[in-house]
């Protein structure tokens, strides 16, 4: 029996069951259900979560996508642990970030590409640290976002792992 006839069919015995026997005796529908809807629901569970497997397979979480007014930032963490920023991410909040060699010279190995990511990637507490200096209000609320949103995570995480 397919699985909406079943359905169909234990709703309009429990139906008629209530409306012949009143509101007491549910034990009888109970049963109905049992017997009638349990396999249809179970199938149903079991086909969401062999779909829901499919997709984690399809698409792995490693990274995480923040968001700072707006603007989408994509977060990924490597072997250690550490959250490192997607740099033409981050010039869409500071435009006035230096070009991609200067970067590379002022964080050294905060400052680096990714073999399973495009573009250059600089390392979040690196990062917060070189912005420290700034006086400009959209860097100091951007450093503060990074500390709070980024930084401070990464490191709880990193200390109940151990």
């Amino acid at each position: 029996m397919n699985r909406l006839p079943r359905l169909l069919v234990c709703c309009l015995l429990t139906w008629f069951l209530w409306r012949l026997l009143g509101v007491l005796d549910v034990t009888l529908p109970l049963l109905l259900y049992r017997l009638l809807a349990l396999p249809a629901v179970t199938g149903q569970l079991g086909a969401m979560s062999v779909r829901v497997q499919e997709l984690t397979r399809r698409y792995p979480a490693e990274g995480s996508h923040h968001a700072f007014k707006g603007h989408s930032i994509e977060v990924l963490e490597d072997d250690t642990r550490q959250p490192w920023l997607r740099a033409s991410d981050v010039r869409k909040v500071l435009p006035d970030l230096p070009r991609d060699a200067v970067l590379r010279q002022r964080l050294g190995a905060g400052a680096a590409t990714r073999r399973d990511a495009s573009g250059l990637w600089l390392r979040a507490q690196d990062l917060a640290d070189s912005l420290a200096a700034s006086q400009a209000m959209q860097t100091i609320r951007f450093r503060h976002w990074i500390e709070r949103d980024i930084v401070c995570p990464a490191r709880r995480r990193l200390e109940l792992r151990r």
